[in-house]
């Protein structure tokens, strides 16, 4: 799953981070690997984009945990570039989303990983 975030940073600018990687998602939210640490409790704007549908997921999400810093080894480095890229991995909670798109959540899941009930 991919995702588009966009918050206010410690300026009060809007920044837009595409191409989010996100793991374990559930309806109650989502483990993104993220390139900065952002503030607990901080809600930001998602656009979360499940690969086999082509629209969608409109939610907002609470930062609910961070981990430190880690260093990520891109593909590029296998051919002798030195550049790591950071990130944090971070736990985002679901707030104001509504029963739809919670259903749809459930139902690519269930699509997913071949699920008979949850």
């Amino acid at each position: 799953m991919i995702m588009t975030t966009v918050y206010r940073n410690d300026a009060d600018k809007i920044v837009t981070e595409d191409s989010i990687v996100s793991e374990d998602v559930g309806v109650g939210g989502v483990r993104v690997r993220f390139p900065h640490r952002l503030p607990m409790g901080k809600i930001i704007d998602l656009k979360v984009f499940f690969f086999s549908d082509p629209i969608p997921l409109p939610a907002k999400g609470r930062v609910m945990w961070s981990s430190e810093r880690e260093v990520f080894e891109t593909p590029a480095q296998e051919k002798g570039d030195q550049s790591n890229k950071e990130f944090y991995w971070m736990g985002i909670q679901f707030v104001d989303i509504d029963a739809f798109h919670r259903e749809r959540i459930l139902r690519w899941i269930k699509r997913e990983f071949q699920m008979e009930s949850l």
